[in-house]
This record gives structure tokens, sequence and C-alpha cells, in this order.
């Protein structure tokens, strides 16, 4: 069965009910609901990106190059936060440093050479969003 999906306005709920949602920081603007014959749930914008992300990673298409067009163009904001989460959800980091291979799969994730996304989480790391 395929999952039915709707999307949702979190700026119009409650904010008891939208923190309930979204833990985010800052908290998503939209939601996903998604409604089976037995079950519904609902998750954040955030949440859903990253529920995805590891769907694309299960079916090996990140490994093959498939997920994610290549770009040469500078970076999005989405992209930063994939980053972002990526590095915390992951445990990426091992005595201060990141983890060996960390760079090559955020590249093949992200459509971009290693070293562009190494410099990215240099940047980041100046910047204080890491």
């Amino acid at each position: 069965m395929i999952p039915y999906i709707t999307k949702g306005d979190l700026t119009k709920l409650t904010p008891k009910r939208q923190r309930k949602i979204c833990g985010c920081n800052p908290l998503c603007q939209e939601f996903y609901t998604y409604q089976t014959d037995e079950d519904d749930f609902i998750l954040c914008a955030g949440d859903t990106k990253q529920f995805a992300l590891e769907i694309f990673n299960q079916l090996g298409l990140i490994d093959q190059n498939l997920a994610f067009p290549k770009t040469d163009y500078g970076w999005t904001d989405e992209q930063e936060l994939l980053i972002q989460r990526y590095l915390k959800d992951k445990n990426a980091y091992y005595r201060g440093k990141v983890k060996y291979g960390t760079y090559s799969n955020l590249a093949q994730m992200l459509g971009k050479t290693r070293e562009q996304v190494k410099n990215k989480i240099q940047h980041m790391r100046k910047e204080g969003k890491l």
C-alpha cells in the first residue's frame, strides 16, 4: 500500500501542537501527513526530508548518483541544513574531527565534490553554524 501524502501549514496550528510535531530549531513552516489504510503519521518538513534521504540511502540511489543531480552553482539553505543534520544525526565527529568518509558521503548526496563539501563545512564552522 502506497501511503497517501498531504501537506499542511504548521503555522496555523497551536504552539503546543507545533512543538509536538516539530522539534527543529527554528520550527518548520510545513508538515506532511502520511495516511495508509491502518495508520496515520505526521512529520514536519525537516523530518520528512531526513526520512526521504534515508529511503534513498536504503534503496542505494545515493551510491548510484541517481538521487541528487550535480549542481555547479552555490549552496542553498536546504543543502546547509542537510549538512547540519547529517553531521548531528550520524555522529560524524571523532575526537573533534570529521570521521573518514563523511565528506565523500555528503558529496554524493549533494552532487558536489569532496573538496567543495570539505570547504563548505570549514566555512560553516567559522560562521558558527556547526
